[in-house]
């Protein structure tokens, strides 16, 4: 909700107000129509099942519409790969985490996260050499 706050300042700062109002107008559609299908099935997980999927949707549209029609640039590949991977790495820890150790659980998913970002291209050469020198650092 945070991200999808700082893309409605984003349309209103540009001058687009208008698609907030679609935007919204679909996010409670599409909200409506997940909480009548989820509710009945999950309860109250289901609702928030159904906003948080809202929420990733509209935030999702927003990324690629501000990129496309404001920035020009490819801000939606520098947050898209980022998402996947917490995304596989919620998976990983809802999966694993009955059945490992926590501190083994949580160091593995660092590994796995930024292993995620590395097979993806999303870290460069930088990012990299700036691992090194955080893990490398002597006193």
């Amino acid at each position: 909700m945070f991200v999808n706050t700082l893309l409605s300042s984003t349309y209103i700062s540009s001058g687009n107000q208008k698609i907030i109002a679609k935007v919204s107008a679909f996010a409670a559609l599409f909200n409506v129509g997940l909480n009548l299908i989820l509710i009945p099935l999950f309860a109250s997980v289901g609702a928030a099942l159904a906003t948080v999927a809202t929420e990733f949707i509209v935030m999702i549209f927003g990324i690629y519409w501000i990129t496309k029609n404001i920035l020009h640039r490819y801000l939606f590949n520098e947050i898209f790969f980022p998402l996947i991977a917490a995304f596989l790495l919620v998976i990983y820890l809802l999966f694993f985490g009955t059945y490992i150790n926590l501190l083994l659980l949580y160091s593995l998913s660092i590994f796995i996260f930024l292993g995620i970002l590395h097979v993806t291209g999303w870290l460069n050469s930088e990012d990299k050499q700036l691992f090194r020198k955080v893990i490398l650092y002597k006193r």
